[in-house]
């Protein structure tokens, strides 16, 4: 599992661009502030995008999986909240 802390500034769809997709499954928990995720509990290969809500900025552990050793590379590739 790669762990990753994401802020989410992103407060729509039509800011955040192609949604972000990769290898593996995740697990979203927010820590602060609220998230509209357009699908949930998630295959990764589905395509995803969360956006804050109601807020300015939401703060939340992301936790991917995938059993490709490249799941690292993809996650650093993808578009940023």
């Amino acid at each position: 599992m790669i762990p990753i802390l994401i802020h989410i500034r992103t407060r729509c769809l039509a800011d955040f661009g192609d949604p972000a997709r990769h290898s593996g499954e995740e697990y979203l928990y927010v820590l602060t502030g609220a998230v509209t995720v357009h699908t949930i509990c998630l295959d990764s290969t589905m395509a995803h995008v969360y956006a804050a809500a109601g807020c300015e900025e939401a703060v939340a552990l992301c936790l991917c999986s995938s059993p490709d050793e490249r799941l690292h590379d993809e996650l650093m590739a993808s578009p940023t909240s």
